[in-house]
């Protein structure tokens, strides 16, 4: 990964070539480069979300919480940020875009969520575990990991051809 990442940053490595997050790592979409190291438990879109400026796309975030404590005695909180072009996000049965929790009440988590924007260009969403991770049940995290990353892209409305 470390190659495929200094490739990317040299300019040697194709895009085609590479996964989307590991498209990420090197600011492919013009933002700064970011380091994912996503959990096993977790799942992020891992194709970008595509709509037309006006319009609206969605994505979905699930998991299954890999403790069980009991009730109210396990839980992890992921925040969510945004960057690139202006969109918005709505919906969220379970809470918000930007506050993802999940507890060993209710362990198995899925939401989904829907994007919409009138600027053109491409945006992403940023998931990062929280401030007050509990390292006794998640040793593995730690507070501001970068776990997931869902790319967002708005087309601009007067790239569609109509017509002949």
């Amino acid at each position: 990964m470390a190659l495929l990442y200094k490739n990317k940053l040299d300019g040697q490595g194709r895009e085609d070539q590479n996964s989307s997050l590991l498209a990420l790592l090197g600011g492919s979409s013009g933002e700064a480069p970011l380091v994912i190291e996503p959990i096993s438990w977790m799942s992020f879109p891992s194709t970008p979300v595509n709509f037309m400026a006006g319009n609206s796309g969605n994505y979905t975030v699930s998991g299954t919480l890999p403790f069980s404590g009991g009730c109210n005695q396990v839980n992890i909180t992921f925040y969510g940020s945004k960057d690139g072009a202006n969109i918005t996000i709505s919906g969220g049965e379970h809470g918000t875009w930007d506050n993802l929790y999940i507890d060993d009440c209710f362990p198995n988590y899925s939401d989904g969520f829907n994007v919409s924007g009138f600027t053109p260009g491409k945006a992403r969403v940023i998931y990062r575990v929280s401030d007050n991770v509990y390292n006794v049940w998640f040793p593995d995290l730690r507070a501001g990991q970068i776990i997931g990353v869902v790319e967002i892209n708005v087309a601009d409305i007067g790239s569609v051809v109509v017509g002949p």
